[in-house]
């Protein structure tokens, strides 16, 4: 008869935890906040065992720090940083009895019961026993049945934080580009955009959201670029405000496919500002190739000598031995190309200023040299001061365009200076 009373018991007892883990599971379903999930946790941990001097450490590993948790009227928290605690705390490994409460810091009879969630995160539970002896096996026992509600709660918890953390950092890196950054669904609703977005359209989030027409109010060529089927990077269209004033952008646009929704990541950078620099570049550019110290010469050579067939260097004199040491020179070094020998190679000779020369064949309609078939090496400079350099377009550049523009010039001979000018510019505007 005994022990049916004895089994009794241990069938209540059963059923007891049972109910109060499947309790305990149901308030912490919707609970995100480790905050919350640690004061339910003591809450039905003081049901069990009517002692409100409980309290729950948490381990956060990766950031070194320990953050103990007790229930008065309501939920209390604070970091632990002494570190007699610390070291106390850490030296407790697995479920024990001591004498000692950390808590309380007093002689008190106290169960911990610690637990490693993963290698950044773990807990311990302090239960003060005061006078009352209980056995070690039966709390441990009763502490890991509703251990896995424990921990899959936090685990939980943590996520939810960890994500909510990762939005709010992504929204501020976001918010903080200088770029407009807006994300379009199939439909053409604005799923997302930035507060850059926001001003450079002049449209609330609120407003962005609540239609799916106006996206193509804001981007005009919307439907059309997205038709086209594959990224835009870094082009050029023009952008309407709610005000309905337009302005150049920089567009780049991006599609992203999960679970066959299609989503466009559209970035607007303002190119008002670019457009007005380039201009005031090429402005500055052309000046500069129109300088009175700025000067071109067309350099005729044949076995019998050379000289100059135009002079166009106002401030200055150039000397042709000059020009026919660089001529050798680049023969020599075997620049040789179809259209014969082309730079661009510097002057040598000339204090303070610089040259890009080309060296080409061309037809004379004096026969200078009989072995060359009316066909002359011809040499072309462009003279500029040293200081100017930092306008020069780039070598690749001015040799393209230097060839492109040469082709019209079957005899060179017959320039005048209005065809030498296009050879200024080809060196100073792009």
């Amino acid at each position: 008869m005994k022990e049916n009373i004895k089994n009794d018991d241990n069938l209540y007892e059963e059923n007891y935890f049972l109910n109060t883990t499947i309790n305990l599971a149901q308030e912490l379903r919707e609970k995100l906040s480790l905050s919350d999930i640690v004061k339910i946790i003591l809450a039905n941990l003081y049901k069990i065992y009517k002692n409100q001097k409980l309290s729950f450490y948490f381990f956060d590993y990766n950031n070194d720090i320990i953050q103990s948790f007790w229930l008065e009227e309501e939920i209390k928290t604070k970091i632990i940083v002494l570190e007699k605690l610390i070291q106390r705390l850490r030296n407790i490994t697995k479920p024990c009895i001591r004498k000692r409460s950390i808590f309380q810091r007093k002689n008190i009879l106290t169960f911990y019961f610690p637990f490693k969630i993963s290698k950044l995160y773990g807990y311990i539970i302090e239960i003060p026993l005061g006078n009352s002896i209980i056995e070690l096996k039966k709390i441990k026992k009763n502490i890991e049945k509703i251990n896995a509600v424990i921990v899959l709660s936090i685990r939980n918890a943590i996520l939810f934080e960890q994500l909510e953390f990762n939005n709010k950092e992504t929204t501020r890196i976001l918010n903080c580009n200088p770029s407009g950054i807006a994300s379009v669904n199939s439909k053409g609703k604005i799923q997302f955009a930035n507060q850059m977005f926001e001003m450079m359209t002049g449209y609330s989030l609120a407003e962005l959201h609540e239609s799916d027409i106006i996206i193509n109010h804001i981007f005009p060529d919307f439907t059309f670029v997205i038709f086209e089927n594959r990224p835009i990077e870094g082009r050029i269209f023009n952008i309407r405000r709610k005000d309905n004033f337009e302005f150049p952008c920089l567009v780049s646009i991006v599609q992203v496919t999960e679970d066959d929704e299609i989503t466009h990541i559209i970035t607007l950078t303002d190119d008002s500002y670019n457009i007005k620099q380039k201009e005031k570049i090429v402005n500055i550019r052309r000046t500069i190739a129109n300088d009175d110290s700025v000067g071109v010469v067309l350099f005729r050579f044949a076995s019998l000598g050379g000289e100059i067939v135009i002079e166009d260097l106002r401030n200055f004199k150039i000397y042709p031995e000059y020009f026919s040491t660089v001529f050798y020179t680049s023969i020599g070094q075997g620049n040789r190309h179809a259209k014969g020998v082309y730079g661009p190679i510097p002057a040598p000779k000339l204090k303070n200023f610089n040259a890009i020369i080309f060296a080409f064949t061309g037809r004379d309609d004096a026969e200078i040299d009989s072995r060359m078939d009316r066909n002359q090496y011809y040499l072309l400079a462009v003279i500029f001061p040293k200081d100017k350099t930092e306008f020069l377009v780039s070598n690749k550049k001015i040799e393209k365009r230097f060839l492109d523009l040469i082709q019209d010039y079957e005899y060179p001979n017959r320039m005048d200076k209005n065809d030498l000018t296009k050879f200024r510019e080809i060196v100073f505007i792009d």
